[in-house]
């Protein structure tokens, strides 16, 4: 009886080791069709539905603000456009391949505004709607200007004026049709990203890891460098809602779970594949983002201060950020093969 218990002890050991080893193998492998399936059903489409969730949370509030006019439900409106604006900013890399080629994602994402224009837009009409706002261009619309119109001096004494709510309301409703149709390209494309069967500058897998290149280089030459070199706080992107190295951070962040794949433990993430061909590079380069990660956790200050007061901790983030930038365009570009392409920046 003794032996039949260890024989059966050895054979459910066995069966354990069996079970984790194969589940590791699983985990660590890659194939390019999967990830492609993986990294749109449990990051694309999800995320972009949850930034979706987040507009229609942000209209609710807005429209309680505009049937109770109070300093306290305007504040409701600012926190609640922030928590909008961080869950769109993580989706930004999302705007590649064939959705890019769109440009949706600049109707509603330009970082660059025109305020003048804007205000003078407000100036000379006295009701708007959705569709008169399409019409404006890029630098007149989108999350940029709704947070010019929201948190700019311009307008805070108009608030409880029913021609500014209509204005806002009128950004507001055309700012979520616009991030609608987006997703609503992401669902027509999703065949062609996921059954994607090119080679070189066209295999979708190629397109990834360059918009992971270009919005890193984004982070540091047009984030960072620009401000500083120009010394004008003004010039800091988020310098409305005062959130610029916030919008840095969560770029870091939503980057980091794009290379490890989180989200789910079946993910093929691009760590998976490095790590096939180099595991000393895929750990490195998780590590340099654990880094960056931990440094911008203390870094309490908006964008603005360490413009225009000490920039040690920024120059410090920015070194971090440009020897990341080198893992990618260096090693990785070598043992994968990806062939280096100019990039855009904001969508524009």
């Amino acid at each position: 009886m003794n032996n039949l218990l260890k024989d059966g002890l050895k054979i459910f050991s066995v069966v354990i080791l069996m079970l984790v080893i194969g589940f590791a193998c699983k985990k660590n492998r890659f194939k390019k069709d999967d990830f492609l399936t993986d990294i749109y059903s449990y990051k694309i489409e999800p995320e972009i539905k949850a930034s979706i969730n987040t507009i229609a949370d942000f209209n609710s509030v807005w429209y309680n603000f505009k049937t109770d006019n109070s300093p306290a439900n305007f504040t409701l409106v600012q926190s609640s456009f922030i928590k909008m604006s961080k869950s769109i900013e993580s989706i930004l890399c999302y705007n590649f391949g064939d959705v890019a080629g769109t440009y949706t994602f600049s109707r509603f994402y330009k970082t660059g505004i025109d305020t003048i224009a804007i205000k003078t837009l407000y100036n000379e009409h006295e009701v708007f709607n959705a569709n008169e706002i399409s019409s404006y261009t890029n630098t007149q619309k989108g999350e940029f200007a709704i947070a010019y119109l929201l948190f700019g001096e311009t307008f805070q004494d108009s608030i409880n004026l029913e021609k500014y709510q209509n204005f806002v309301s009128a950004h507001i409703d055309y700012f979520g049709e616009a991030v609608a149709e987006m997703q609503n390209n992401w669902s027509i494309y999703e065949k062609n990203f996921t059954e994607n069967k090119q080679d070189g500058v066209s295999d979708v897998y190629n397109i990834l890891i360059n918009r992971i290149i270009h919005l890193t280089e984004e982070l540091i030459a047009k984030r960072i460098e620009d401000p500083l070199e120009n010394g004008n706080p003004n010039s800091v992107i988020g310098v409305f809602t005062k959130t610029g190295m916030d919008k840095i951070k969560t770029q870091v962040q939503s980057l980091n779970d794009i290379y490890y794949g989180h989200g789910t433990t079946e993910f093929n993430s691009i760590y998976n594949n490095i790590r096939k061909k180099k595991k000393k590079l895929a750990d490195e380069i998780g590590d340099k983002f654990t880094e960056l990660i931990t440094k911008g956790t203390l870094m309490n200050s908006d964008l603005s201060s360490y413009i225009t007061g000490d920039s040690t901790e920024l120059l410090a983030y920015k070194s971090l950020l440009i020897e990341l930038l080198t893992l990618f365009k260096v090693d990785v570009q070598e043992e994968l093969d990806i062939i280096i392409t100019f990039g855009d920046t904001d969508g524009d």
